[in-house]
């Protein structure tokens, strides 16, 4: 593991700034500060990736302290595999979930919740058409 996931900070956040904040533990090969795809505004999180595993380990030490009167989250970034599409690209998720248990972001479904969704019926008991009347009415 070389990538930590650092989270909660400030949207105005500068790639250097996080650089800089973590070079003390190692030699850091990138920042990646992760945008919103619509509005290109910081979403609160980032990635850093040292060279080395140790230094990823050392800064773990971060969880918890203060960056620009933010209190960090930091942890492992987990790996979860490249997009479609080809390339080398290697995406990373960040460690822990929402207190409710589900993760952030849009769903499928144009971003309603599932009780703001039209109800649709899943079977046909709810049909006031029975089986025996469909065969009767289709012979």
């Amino acid at each position: 593991m070389k990538t930590i996931y650092v989270g909660n900070l400030p949207y105005q956040t500068k790639e250097e700034e996080v650089h800089s904040h973590f070079r003390k533990y190692g030699d850091i090969e990138s920042v990646t500060l992760i945008q919103d795809r619509q509005t290109r505004r910081m979403k609160g999180f980032c990635f850093v990736n040292f060279a080395s595993a140790e230094a990823a380990e050392a800064a773990l030490a971060e969880n918890g302290a203060l960056f620009n009167e933010r209190q960090l989250r930091v942890n492992k970034a987990h790996e979860t595999g490249a997009r479609s599409g080809g390339g080398e690209r290697r995406r990373f998720e960040g460690g822990g979930r929402r207190d409710d248990n589900r993760r952030g972001g849009y769903s499928h479904n144009s971003g309603q919740h599932r009780s703001e969704r039209p109800h649709q019926r899943s079977s046909q008991q709810d049909d006031p058409v029975t089986r025996a009347d469909y065969h009767h009415t289709h012979e």
